[in-house]
């Protein structure tokens, strides 16, 4: 079993997105990156999410049925993730994490940084 890692900053319009579209959105960032691997093999999602009916109701968003269609090319599979009681804080801590205070703060050093250069 492989475990790959894969990042991408949200924008503004993406950070708005539903939790589950969210959840989506980030295995269709993960399936353009690793296309090869999804094309190759099964790939099995450990989830909390209840994104397998969420993709296969018919009354979905739009986006969802876009999303659906793309990832019908690949063979996925949504399994429940197990909680492991140390995972527990630290999946707290990335649900509940105020991303507009970060920004704020970038913002912040933005605009010292651009008065010093003055």
């Amino acid at each position: 079993m492989a475990v790959y890692y894969v990042s991408k900053a949200l924008n503004d319009a993406e950070g708005r997105y539903l939790e589950v579209e969210k959840y989506t959105y980030e295995i269709i960032i993960v399936a353009r990156k690793l296309r090869k691997y999804f094309q190759a093999h099964t790939i099995k999602v450990l989830t909390d999410k209840p994104l397998r009916q969420v993709l296969t109701k018919p009354n979905t968003s739009g986006r969802l049925v876009k999303w659906s269609i793309k990832l019908g090319k690949y063979d996925v599979k949504y399994e429940a993730r197990p909680t492991i009681k140390s995972q527990i804080l630290a999946e707290f801590m990335g649900d509940n994490t105020p991303t507009n205070h970060i920004r704020e703060e970038e913002d912040s050093s933005e605009s010292e940084e651009s008065k010093k250069s003055m």
